[in-house]
């Protein structure tokens, strides 16, 4: 096992996608590594790390891309990747925080996914220019992003 003394660590999502850590040694060298290729961190000597389980809970289920064309019309397209296979919701709210659509809710395997939403409530009705949320839940984690409807 390789050790490495660091004084700073990043994770950062790529276009891609995909997870990178950024390593920067006690000896200023910058190291990128895929997290799909990290068995194990160990970390010894730390302080304080405060992320409420956060990074643990992402990297262990999805990562949901930005929606796109943004700003939109007639219809957008969102991407996400499931890192094991889970029960997926996708819902998208208005800028008051009320559900106006539901545009995925099942189980799904371990892979890269995308779905199509024009712009409608859930009765189908073409809802007004504006800002909007949409919002990934998976495994008890969720993650939200913006997207802007104009009509």
């Amino acid at each position: 096992m390789k050790k490495i003394l660091f004084t700073l660590i990043c994770l950062f999502a790529m276009a891609s996608g995909q997870y990178q850590m950024s390593i920067i040694t006690a000896d200023g060298e910058r190291h990128l590594f895929p997290v799909s290729e990290i068995d194990e961190l160990t970390f010894e000597g730390i302080t304080g790390v405060e992320d409420g389980g956060r990074m643990a809970a992402l990297l262990n289920s999805f990562t949901l891309l930005q929606n796109y064309p943004n700003p939109f019309n007639p219809s957008t397209t969102i991407e996400y990747s499931l890192i094991q296979p889970s029960a997926v919701r996708i819902e998208i709210f208005n800028i008051m925080g009320q559900l106006v659509m539901q545009v995925e809710r099942e189980h799904q395997a371990a892979g890269e996914y995308s779905v199509r939403w024009d712009g409608r409530d859930h009765s189908g009705r073409m809802l007004a220019s504006g800002v909007y949320i949409y919002q990934l839940t998976s495994r008890g984690v969720t993650e939200s992003k913006r997207l802007l409807l104009l009509r």
